[in-house]
């Protein structure tokens, strides 16, 4: 919801949601697939590639859209 409320605000920008997929944290836990650094360099490179056509998606940390 906050990516849909605050797109009127701010219309030359492109909003999504993200995901940082399961990561290797105190609430991830030991058996967590990704280690915090390659979720960071994966979202990292995901924001830097955003295109309108996206505006509003859902996304995994690696750019692949998620089912809302």
């Amino acid at each position: 919801m906050a990516v849909a409320a605050a797109q009127p605000d701010y219309p030359q920008a492109t909003f999504v949601a993200m995901s940082p997929g399961w990561v290797r944290t105190d609430m991830g836990g030991e058996g967590a697939s990704l280690s915090v650094q390659d979720s960071v360099a994966s979202m990292r490179k995901t924001i830097a590639g955003l295109t309108r056509e996206q505006q509003g998606a859902f996304l995994d940390y690696n750019g692949q859209r998620l089912p809302w």
